[in-house]
């Protein structure tokens, strides 16, 4: 059974000693695309230690319909999130988090980031991160599934051998008021596997259920 594509996603990934830079582009394409255009940018950077990834700054720009909103958090010394965004909380029909919620907490490309460290660690998925991506607050849970084997398809360059992970989120607070999909828990699954000699595993399928239908994403090209 066939999809319909609805999405092209780009991410990079740059390490030096001791520090990280994480990139994703994302927007809407085909049909979708044409129907309500959106695009986003995310950019994160961070430091790597002992106690493992620590964001430092994170910025996320997206337009829908032409409009634009923004969120931008500077991670302090003490833990303390700085938050910038615009349209404001009390502007977008939702709560803001409370202060006390953000702070020890990650933006959600680390959370990622620490999903394919650890993987490459020890073969597994295994970690628990606490989120706020600076509007909405909510945990992430990452449980190993077993290996699982993909199938060769059209719509992905990998096929073979696969490490199956299952993702939960669960919120917390900062959530659109009265809006539909209110579960307060989503799982969504992301396969890891090793694509390109000498580098570490990287996601190359992952799906969640989304208002509309589940939403598939396969690994196309890496370098």
């Amino acid at each position: 059974i066939g999809g319909v594509r609805v999405m092209s996603v780009a991410a990079l990934a740059r390490f030096a000693p001791g520090t990280y830079d994480l990139e994703v582009a994302s927007r809407t394409v085909g049909v979708v695309g044409w129907v309500g255009d959106w695009k986003g940018n995310s950019f994160t950077r961070g430091t790597i230690g002992e106690g493992g990834l620590r964001p430092l700054s994170h910025r996320a720009d997206s337009v829908w319909r032409n409009e634009p909103r923004f969120v931008e958090l500077v991670y302090g010394p003490d833990r303390r999130v700085a938050v910038a965004a615009e349209p404001p909380p009390d502007k977008d029909d939702r709560d803001p988090v409370p202060e006390a919620l953000t702070r020890d907490t990650v933006d959600t490309l680390t959370a990622i980031m620490g999903l394919v460290r650890s993987f490459g660690v020890d073969g597994r998925c295994a970690g628990a991160y606490p989120a706020f991506d600076g509007r909405r607050r909510y945990d992430i849970l990452i449980e190993d599934q077993g290996e699982a084997a993909l199938e060769p398809s059209s719509y992905s360059a990998y096929a073979g051998a696969a490490r199956k992970c299952r993702v939960t989120t669960r919120r917390v607070a900062g959530y659109w008021k009265g809006r539909g999909n209110d579960a307060a828990e989503q799982q969504g699954f992301v396969w890891m596997a090793p694509v390109l000699a000498g580098r570490p595993p990287v996601p190359v399928r992952a799906e969640a259920e989304m208002m509309l239908g589940a939403l598939v994403l396969n690994l196309k090209k890496a370098e």
